[in-house]
């Protein structure tokens, strides 16, 4: 949602499927995104279909860290300082923009002793390894901080 609070920005969408048109709400809303689709529909100057193929592709990978409850305000704090001089976001856990549509986000789970680390990349493989980099460096954190107690 802070992305879609900028002002360029004219539609937003999550990985979920819930859809932002800033411009009339800053909130998700069902029924305005669909009257917005029919009305593109309706115009007739583009099918849907091709509005859909110009829509970029999105590579998101996922993977679930296990961490002890314990550790998990300490691995935060500690996620936060490593990143302290990039670009980061501390809205829901903490995502980390490196360019373009290419980020890392590690959000602590609320009900499991768990991180998930999320990442999106220009292709499936550099989300997968993005993701898989991150998690291992947690994963690494984890251990040191274990060893610790």
């Amino acid at each position: 949602m802070e992305e879609a609070a900028r002002p360029d920005i004219i539609f937003a969408g999550d990985a979920a499927g819930g859809v932002i048109f800033p411009r009339f709400s800053p909130s998700m809303d069902a029924v305005y995104a669909f009257g917005k689709v029919l009305e593109l529909v309706s115009s007739g100057v583009e099918r849907l279909s091709e509005l859909v193929a110009e829509i970029p592709p999105s590579h998101v990978a996922h993977v679930p860290v296990e961490c002890p409850w314990n550790l998990k305000g300490t691995v935060m704090r500690l996620t936060v300082e490593h990143y302290r001089n990039e670009d980061v976001s501390l809205v829901d856990g903490v995502k980390v923009t490196f360019g373009p549509r290419t980020w890392v986000q590690i959000l602590p789970d609320a009900d499991d002793p768990l991180f998930h680390v999320y990442a999106e990349a220009q292709s499936e493989e550099g989300a997968a390894t993005l993701a898989q980099t991150h998690a291992q460096r947690l994963e690494a954190l984890i251990a040191e901080r274990s060893s610790d107690e």
